[in-house]
């Protein structure tokens, strides 16, 4: 599952029927990133990004998260900037080598 909160809580009673543990990986999430976006005064939209939670942070609120690729310190987003579609949809190309990897198998 992704990284964020209601991902993690959607796959949880999932893992628990299953009894596992849920993987969390840091390359699942949203196109854009984990960012907020505001109305400047004069109306126009300003994005930044948001502080994610860090590795620890998810591993200690979810006992149901049992191993993750997220590095071992600071917030999983490291991007520091709104992701452009460029940059999801290398992201999504990098998922796909995961997933179809055979480590998966």
């Amino acid at each position: 599952t992704s990284p964020l909160q209601r991902t993690i809580l959607t796959a949880s009673p999932l893992a628990r029927k299953m009894d596992t543990k849920i993987f969390v990986k840091r390359d699942i999430y949203e196109v854009y990133g984990f960012y907020e976006t505001k109305l400047t005064a004069n109306g126009e939209q300003k994005h930044s990004t948001c502080p994610s939670p860090t590795r620890e942070e998810i591993h200690s609120k979810y006992s149901i998260v049992g191993d993750s690729d997220i590095q071992e310190s600071g917030p999983w987003y490291q991007r520091g900037h709104r992701e452009t579609e460029e940059e999801a949809e290398e992201r999504a190309a990098k998922t796909v080598r995961w997933i179809t990897s055979k480590e998966m198998r």
